[in-house]
């Protein structure tokens, strides 16, 4: 349940679009690299509202989706302002892009870190980018949904709430009878 391509937040955008008031944000022509495929509308959309930023004037499609970047993409999506105190995460220094990206996800409650790592250079995990979704917008489940997955038993015990939430909203409906 690896989220291995930026194209993963396309769900996330899509989610967090339908209920956060949008901001103002690029120009999707500003932008060389936007897919022409099932996910073109998704990622310009997310553009548009300002939840995807790119770098030098590509938004990487085919790349990792990083915590980092989902902290991010979360925090611009519900107009994040209050910080938590992540002075306690080694691996979030003073001064990295991402540390008040990650103070606001943390403040928001809607990710959090294993001891004292936050790892936000990781790749997210599909699991993970499903509970952070499943924390922003305050669902939980019982597990009851994931039984319709042949893949369902494979999500971890810690993320069975998040993911069967989005399940049952209606959010994630997976493909072929699995999660993925």
């Amino acid at each position: 349940m690896r989220g291995k391509k930026l194209l993963a937040c396309v769900l996330a955008a899509s989610i967090l679009l339908s209920v956060s008031a949008p901001a103002f944000g690029a120009d999707v022509s500003e932008y060389s690299d936007i897919p022409h495929d099932w996910a073109q509308q998704g990622i310009e959309h997310a553009i548009e509202n300002g939840l995807l930023t790119g770098y030098g004037g590509k938004i990487m499609p085919g790349e990792t989706l990083t915590r980092a970047q989902m902290a991010a993409i979360v925090g611009r999506a519900f107009g994040a302002e209050t910080m938590a105190d992540v002075s306690s995460y080694a691996d979030v220094p003073a001064g990295a892009w991402y540390r008040d990206d990650i103070a606001r996800a943390v403040g928001m409650g809607v990710m959090s870190g294993t001891g004292v790592n936050m790892e936000p250079e990781r790749a997210i995990t599909r699991q993970e980018a499903f509970v952070v979704l499943a924390n922003a917008l305050h669902l939980e489940g019982d597990g009851a949904s994931l039984g319709r997955f042949a893949d369902g038993d494979q999500v971890a015990d810690w993320a069975r709430s998040g993911v069967d939430a989005l399940v049952a909203a209606g959010y994630v409906n997976g493909a072929g009878g699995r999660l993925n």
